[in-house]
């Protein structure tokens, strides 16, 4: 008699477990997914509802110019390799040295 009681528990704690664990992916399975930017924002920590603040824009220094010297270099590197090992390339001067 006791197996039988402890074969009704153990049968009920299994059919509410499974009940507890496909019910809730059934109603889940049925929403529409979340956008990749909200999805992304959760992932992150952000509230996804918060605008973002806009982007600072990187600015590139073109007021810099290469001198005869790096830019003989740079043109010697878009050479095919000529047997040189990498140590072997010219050094020369560099301004910000």
């Amino acid at each position: 008699m006791f197996g039988f009681i402890v074969g009704i528990v153990v049968g009920t704690a299994l059919t509410l477990l499974i009940a507890i664990v496909v019910a809730p992916s059934r109603r889940i399975r049925d929403e529409p997914p979340l956008e990749l930017e909200t999805q992304l924002r959760l992932l992150l920590g952000l509230d996804p509802d918060e605008p973002l603040p806009p982007l600072p824009i990187n600015r590139v220094d073109t007021s810099w110019q290469f001198n005869t010297a790096q830019m003989q270099t740079l043109r010697e590197l878009d050479r095919p390799d000529d047997g040189k090992a990498p140590n072997e390339i010219p050094q020369h001067d560099h301004p910000l040295s």
